[in-house]
Order: C-alpha cells, then sequence, then structure tokens
C-alpha cells in the first residue's frame, strides 16, 4: 500500500519557445526501520528543489512495504532514507529491489540506506548489493559535521552514523570526505541500473539549514551525477531516449551515454540543440572564450550562449 504525499503538476519552462519537460517518479521507502524523523526534512528538501527546478520535477510517493514488483510500477527511483538497515529487508522485498534496478533504474540510499544498497557490511550483515563494488562498515560519532569535496567546492554536510565505504578498484565515481573518512558518496551500475550511496545527509535542516544540499540530492534522483553538465546542458532523458532508439535497445543508462559517447558523437541532448542544429565543432572554433573555458559547448549554449546571440552552426 502507498500513501500519495504529494500530487505535484508536472511543470515546464520555455527557453527559445521550446518546451522542455521532465519529471521524475520516485518512490519512497517508509517501512519498517526507517527513522520517520528523516521524513518531513525529505519532503522539505524534495519540494525546495521542486520550486526551483521546475523542468525538473520529482514526484514522490511514500510506500510502508514494498513486496512485489508490480507496486513500482511507473517508478524511476527507489529512494531509501535514514533508520536501521538491517530491519529494512522486513517490508523491502531485496528481489523487488533487485529487479527494479537491474531493469534499468535507480537507487537512491541515504545514510543507512547507503548501508543498504551496498553488498555487506565487514560486520557480516548482507545487504541489497545493487552497488556491487561497494562494501561498507560504520564509522565516527552520530552526530559529526563533516566537509565533502565535490569537483573543488567543500559541501558541510552532516553525518549521523553512515557508513565508510570501501570500494573495489576501478569504480571512480566518487566524492571524498575531507577529514581522512574515504568517500562520503558514491555512484554505481546494477544491471542496466544504477545507484547512488550518501554516507552523509543531504536532506538534514538542522542548524538554520546549514548542512542542507537540495542541489546534491535532486541531481542524484535525476541521475545527473553531481556535476553541472547534465544539469546545465538540460539533459533530456526522454527525448535522448527516444531520439535515439540504439542506445535504448542496447540498455546503456541513459545519462551515462552522452556523457561517454553521445556528446562526442554529434548527440542532440534535447530537443532546443536539434531544432536550432547546434554544431560543436563550430561553436568552439568560432567563440574562443568557450574553448577556454572549459565549460561543455552544448552546455554553454543552452545556459549563456543562445541569449547572448552566438550562433550554433555555420
Amino acid at each position: 500500500m502507498n500513501l500519495k504525499i504529494s500530487g505535484f503538476i508536472i511543470l515546464s519552462i520555455l527557453i527559445g519557445g521550446t518546451v522542455l519537460v521532465s519529471a521524475v517518479n520516485v518512490a519512497i521507502f517508509t517501512g519498517d526501520g526507517v527513522n520517520q524523523g528523516t521524513l518531513g526534512h525529505l519532503g522539505s528538501t524534495l519540494n525546495d528543489w521542486n520550486y526551483h527546478n521546475p523542468d525538473y520535477n520529482i514526484n514522490y510517493d511514500l510506500f510502508n512495504s514494498i513486496q512485489d514488483i508490480s507496486q513500482l510500477n511507473g517508478y524511476d527511483v527507489l529512494l531509501v532514507p535514514g533508520g536501521y538497515s538491517t530491519i529494512y529487508q522486513n517490508n523491502l522485498n531485496g528481489n523487488v529491489v533487485h529487479e527494479f534496478v537491474s531493469s534499468g533504474h535507480g537507487y537512491v540510499g541515504i545514510c543507512a540506506g547507503a548501508f543498504a544498497g551496498s553488498t555487506h557490511d565487514i560486520d557480516g550483515s548482507t545487504f541489497y548489493g545493487v552497488a556491487p563494488r561497494v562494501e561498507t562498515k560504520g564509522i565516527g560519532n552520530m552526530n559529526d559535521a563533516t566537509y565533502v569535496n565535490i569537483e573543488g567546492n567543500n559541501y558541510y554536510m552532516q553525518h549521523r552514523g553512515g557508513p565508510q565505504f570501501i570500494i573495489q578498484s576501478g569504480l571512480t565515481d566518487k566524492y571524498d570526505y575531507t577529514n581522512g573518512w574515504g568517500p562520503a558518496i558514491v555512484g554505481d551500475t546494477y544491471g542496466n541500473g544504477w545507484s547512488v550511496l550518501f554516507s552523509p545527509h543531504p536532506e538534514s535542516i538542522y542548524n538554520n539549514n546549514l548542512f542542507w544540499h537540495p542541489e546534491l540530492l535532486g541531481r542524484a534522483i535525476n541521475h545527473f551525477g553531481l556535476s553541472n553538465e547534465l544539469f546545465d546542458v538540460k539533459f533530456d532523458k526522454d527525448y535522448y531516449m527516444n531520439k535515439y532508439p540504439d542506445v535504448r535497445n542496447a540498455g546503456a543508462i541513459i545519462t551515462n551515454h552522452y556523457i561517454e559517447f553521445g556528446k562526442n558523437e554529434g548527440r542532440y541532448a534535447n530537443q532546443i540543440l536539434e531544432d536550432d542544429k547546434f554544431d560543436r565543432n563550430y561553436y568552439l572554433n568560432a567563440n574562443l572564450d568557450v574553448a577556454t573555458s572549459g565549460m561543455d559547448p552544448s552546455a554553454h549554449y543552452i545556459k549563456y550562449g543562445k541569449a547572448y546571440g552566438y550562433l550554433p552552426h555555420r
């Protein structure tokens, strides 16, 4: 049974006469083991993201029990918040989690939810394993606050008993604590799906929102990673999947494909770039400031160049 707590209308923004609409449907597990006190913080965080990012709206429902895959029909992401991970399996069926993620969906775990997404902890507890290259162990005091470095920027975040991640070699999608605890946020793949695990709490609104980071949680749920590029280019996952059926048919993770292959193959991130016949090579060669900025040319055009009157093609 699920309880719908937010009937968000899917909003859109108008850019250059083209409407971008992208929404993510999230199932939030709230059953046995979940710290119910964190749910208000979580709702406030997602509401804030929606207010500031109407073109990437997050619709969410609460589930106190998930025992059948049919309950997750129509959802894109399963979010598991903090609490006591060893109890979660009472009402969150492991086979359902495996099937949901491996079939191309996402898993976002926070604190105990991050423990639950790993394979196991060193004390012997076995978890869902949707981050198959990640093991966990407990670290630190319950209410430590520390910094996480993301692309040169330090984010002050609250750690409340979250895991230390022990990652296999080759897993590079990670951001580290600055105090030597190792990775604070990790991303992995499972089948055709993906997972993002937070050791600290991006949704914490204690101490006058000092630790609050809706932008990190919102980007993770939208599977933008935590970098700016997909966000700045206003990447449209539905457009990309429908425009390029070869990517969809190959079972590739859409956002990963664009970053690793698609943009350099000249594939468009959204309808605006297609309508404007955007040419990456021309744009770079014609605009020295873009070439020297280090910013992706498609993202620059969407964020700045179109408004400045930069030509998208010869």
